[in-house]
């Protein structure tokens, strides 16, 4: 069975310092969702709390508060900086003891929206997602792909939300109408259980119409057929 590690901030939650020192985590948009959709497959954290002292403890009182029930085994939890793969191969190593009998580095699938954090994990032999949405995809092995979305006339970016939040699709991007946008300023990000490649995203894009928004987008495909159309919402692998 695979075991899943989350980092915690800008992938689960952002953090929230409280006027007593204490730590608050807001669950980003969907992540609950995901969490809650393998709520069967075995849960533990990667994540850096920082040295201050106390600073595991906060973090860990505060992820149980944020995501009741969802992170029950302690042994799954490993705080400590993400700096080398170090980290990543102790929770390997920690998988086997999930309940779900012996592990191999590959059923371990490390999420987390850092590029060179995700990369230590490959070199201790996990697969990654840049984003939670993204989890069911690299337990299945399958790429995520970049594609821009152009809403036709009539068409608000409410629409667009509607769509993406039913499926496996994260905009990373919006850009007006008429708008020449460089994206992204640095390397691409990694195909599920891929390197990191500049040549997996275009380095520019622009809208076709002017009364058009287009948005910049990554999604898993199951199978090799992209779809062409999600309702009015036309997609385009590039």
């Amino acid at each position: 069975m695979p075991v899943l590690f989350f980092d915690i901030g800008a992938t689960l939650a952002d953090g929230r310092l409280e006027a007593d020192g204490s730590l608050t985590l807001l669950p980003r948009p969907r992540v609950v969702a995901v969490l809650d959709s393998l709520r069967e497959v075995p849960k533990g954290i990667i994540s850096d709390p920082g040295t201050s002292e106390g600073a595991a403890a906060s973090a860990a009182a505060a992820l149980h508060e944020a995501f009741p029930g969802r992170f029950p085994d302690d042994g799954l939890v490993h705080w400590g900086p993400k700096n080398s793969r170090r980290l990543f191969d102790e929770a390997v190593a920690s998988a086997a003891g999930a309940g779900a009998g012996a592990v191999e580095a590959d059923e371990c699938v490390f999420v987390g929206e850092d590029s060179q954090e995700r990369a230590f994990a490959r070199e201790a032999g996990m697969r990654t997602a840049a984003h939670p949405v993204f989890t069911l995809a690299a337990m299945e092995n399958r790429p995520a792909f970049w594609t821009r979305i152009e809403l036709p006339e009539g068409q608000e970016l409410p629409g667009l939300e509607a769509v993406a939040n039913e499926a496996e699709v994260v905009p990373v991007h919006v850009a007006p109408s008429g708008s020449y946008s460089p994206w992204p300023p640095r390397a691409a990000p990694e195909h599920s259980n891929g390197p990191d490649s500049p040549s997996t995203c275009a380095d520019t894009w622009r809208t076709r119409r002017p009364s058009s928004s287009a948005t910049t987008v990554r999604y898993p495909l199951r199978g090799r057929n992209v779809a062409a159309r999600h309702g009015r919402l036309r997609f385009r692998r590039r």
